[in-house]
């Protein structure tokens, strides 16, 4: 990591004394900073090595046959999908991720598309993500390998609400929750209930699919 005005922060010190301290300092913050990249992140918890990808002790098997579908979402979104594309390439045969709309991100990495939704409170284009997340993997099976990268706001950014809850209600509830100050636990506590993806909905949906969970969180 490098900041932009790293050298008039240096520069502009009074002493030399207290630009050493200035210069260590700045080190201290690119080691925290660095240690905590989202992209970095993913690359240091997964190898690939011939037709095997290993994660945190646990292998799996990529062979040709294997499908490998990429979804999730996450403001980290788009550091972990280019971190993973820049891993496995073209062994992915597709993915969505849900990231928060109006970045500068491009419109996909890869075989992965980046699906600009709102945060925090939800609208449709989240919807839409996760619909063409089910979509992407409806048809897997037992030999193919889903990896979810779930990341800070991905509550909100993959909202697909229940049968017989509507889009506007959970919006409402979220801003209701909102005002009323609960903590994210608290929000994430009641919003699954009215999700038909959370509260382990989506491991339901990919089974009999090998799933990877991939999750920062801050």
């Amino acid at each position: 990591m490098k900041f932009r005005n790293e050298r008039e922060l240096l520069e502009n010190s009074s002493s030399e004394p207290n630009r050493v301290l200035r210069r260590d300092g700045l080190e201290i913050l690119k080691a925290a900073v660095d240690s905590a990249d989202p992209e970095e992140a993913v690359r240091r918890s997964l190898r690939v090595k011939g037709d095997v990808l290993s994660c945190s002790g646990v292998d799996y098997e990529i062979t040709g046959d294997t499908g490998i579908y990429v979804i999730g979402g996450g403001k980290a979104g788009e550091a972990m999908a280019r971190a993973l594309w820049d891993l496995l390439g073209d062994r992915i045969d597709g993915g969505c991720i849900n990231i928060v709309e109006g970045s500068d991100a491009p419109p996909e990495i890869g075989h992965i598309r980046l699906n600009g939704a709102s945060h925090p409170v939800p609208n449709q284009n989240g919807v839409s993500g996760v619909e063409m997340m089910l979509s992407l993997t409806e048809e897997t099976g037992e030999g193919d390998l889903v990896i979810v990268l779930v990341s800070g706001g991905g509550t909100s950014l993959m909202t697909y609400p229940a049968e017989d809850v509507g889009l506007e209600d959970v919006k409402a509830l979220t801003e209701l929750l909102l005002r009323s100050g609960a903590s994210i636990d608290e929000l994430n506590a009641v919003r699954k209930h009215f999700s038909a993806f959370k509260g382990g909905q989506l491991a339901r949906r990919l089974s009999p699919a090998k799933v990877l969970g991939l999750v920062l969180s801050d």
